[in-house]
């Protein structure tokens, strides 16, 4: 069954999909991060997120704010869409400035890797655009 794109189904089968996936895990272990994630411009409006990363490797999200985040992460509904249809690699997004961070850049630089290993469990998923 198909899950809409940055729907709270959606953020629940990402969860599932990386912390069940080995490299994904390995690659965000003991680089805890907490993440507010703001899509502008979306079919339904802005959508507010915070992605959360433990030292265990595992992840969550969960719809809105939360106080004092690590960083803060910005991006249109284009930019979102490319990026998770691997169409643009994250990291091409923040260097060419269509993801702007905030905050941390420590905290996210070290997780690079772990976002590089989102795209491969992530493409497995049915998703509705």
């Amino acid at each position: 069954m198909a899950v809409k794109f940055l729907s709270e189904e959606y953020f629940e089968a990402v969860a599932e999909v990386l912390n069940a996936n080995e490299p994904f895990r390995k690659a965000a272990k003991g680089k805890a991060a907490m993440f507010v994630r703001t899509t502008t411009g979306t079919p339904t409006g802005d959508v507010v997120f915070w992605m959360r990363v433990d030292d265990d490797g595992t992840i969550s999200f969960g719809p809105g704010e939360v106080a004092d985040p690590d960083c803060r992460m910005e991006e249109s509904y284009e930019t979102a869409l490319a990026v998770s249809k691997g169409e643009l690699e994250g990291n091409d997004a923040f260097m060419k400035g269509k993801t702007r961070v905030s905050g941390s850049m420590i905290k996210t630089m070290q997780l690079v890797p772990a976002f590089r290993a989102m795209t491969g469990p992530i493409n497995t998923l049915d998703i509705e655009y």
